[in-house]
This record gives C-alpha cells, structure tokens and sequence, in this order.
C-alpha cells in the first residue's frame, strides 16, 4: 500500500491499513513461530552481519516486488496496454537480462549445449514455460483488472495456503501460534470481503433507488402536462 501510494498517489482508508496490518501481522505469526531443527553447531555461527545482510536482501525483495506490480498497474491505467503486451514487454527484457549475464559470466555456450544434448530438458522447459505465460496472463489480467493491492492480497493468501498445505501433507508440525496467525489472515480476509460485498450491494441499491425516483418524477411531469 505505501508502494501504491508513492506510485500511482492512491489513498486509502484507515481500514484499509488496519486490514494490511492484520494480514501482515498473521503472516508474521504463521511464518515465523514455526518449530526448526536448527543444529547449535552453526546457530552460533550466525552473526549481527548475516542478520543485516538477510534484511537487507528481504527488504529489497519486498520494495521490487511490490513496486513491479503497482508500477504495471500503473502503465496499464496510463497506457491502456492489454496483458499480452505487458506480458511481451516483461518477457522480452527478462530474455535481454538473462542473455547479457549468461554472456558476461561465459554460460551461455554451456548452457545451450545443455539443453541441446539432453531432450528431456527441452521437453520440461516447454512444459515450465507454458505453465509460466498462462500463470503471466492470469497475474496481468488480475493487475490490470482489479489493481496491485488486490494481486498481493492473493499472493499472500496463496503462500499461506501453500505453506499450510505443505505442513498438512509432510506432516510438518505448527505451533499454536502459527494456527492463530491462520486464522488471522483468513478472519481478516474474511471481513474485508464481507465489508466490500455488503458496501457493493448498498451502493446498487442506492442507484436502483435513485432511478426509480427519477422514473416516477418523468411520469408525474408527464402526467400533469
């Protein structure tokens, strides 16, 4: 949201920020209070300088990521581009970079060797990168259709699922306050959903109301002419 707000200038209400802080809080809780067989040989390895630099690292992360997807959210607005074309732009200096640092670090040749010499590799390529546009379309068409905020909500909502199902299926165990921050995100999503419906519906019914009183004012003027 405050990637949103430097971009493209969007506000937002104050429950906005109470629902972000609630999921993050609940993600926060789910991830980071999970048990981990840890060896004390090399957690005493683990130093101020390796602390910084792994915060450092998540902090960009987070700033690229959230601003990519509001800042295509804002060519979509600008531009009126389709997804193809976002997903033909992003493609082709995603292909550009790849290109330029497997030449600089002399892969490239190896790696195209690789992939010649073995068909199996090529077979699983196709398959990833068919798997990969049609997963594109659906992340374009949902930014360009219903905004940034509402693609992270998702995103956040699918890594919860998908970690909650890898426990559930490996049998990895959760702590009661990974449960908790479970059903923080999903009551808080929950309510927010529920907020958005119900301001929907009163919203058409106020125009529904709105048109009606129109209509009869057109027949009662007609009527006394």
């Amino acid at each position: 949201m405050l990637m949103s707000q430097i971009v493209g200038g969007k506000k937002y209400m104050t429950s906005d920020y109470v629902f972000a802080i609630s999921i993050s809080t609940g993600m926060c809780l789910f991830l980071f209070t999970n048990p981990k067989n840890v060896n004390n040989n090399n957690a005493g390895e683990m130093t101020y300088y390796k602390l910084f630099d792994g915060l450092l690292v998540l902090a960009l992360y987070l700033s690229f990521d959230s601003f990519t997807s509001n800042w295509q959210g804002k060519l979509f607005e600008k531009y009126k581009i389709s997804t193809l074309q976002m997903m033909a732009a992003v493609n082709f200096y995603s292909i550009l970079l790849t290109f330029t640092s497997l030449t600089e670090q002399g892969d490239l040749i190896p790696a195209l060797k690789i992939v010649f010499s073995t068909p199996e590799l090529v077979r699983d390529c196709f398959l990833l990168s068919l798997c990969s546009a049609a997963g594109q379309l659906f992340v374009f068409y949902t930014i360009a259709t219903f905004g940034a905020i509402v693609f992270v909500t998702i995103m956040t909502l699918r890594q919860a699922l998908a970690i909650l199902l890898s426990c559930l299926i490996y049998g990895h165990a959760l702590t009661a306050v990974a449960f908790i921050g479970i059903i923080v995100v999903f009551v808080t999503l929950f309510i927010q959903t529920f907020l958005k419906c119900r301001k929907n519906l009163m919203l058409c019914k106020r125009n529904k109301d709105e048109r009606r009183e129109k209509s009869g004012d057109k027949r009662s003027f007609v009527l006394n002419q």
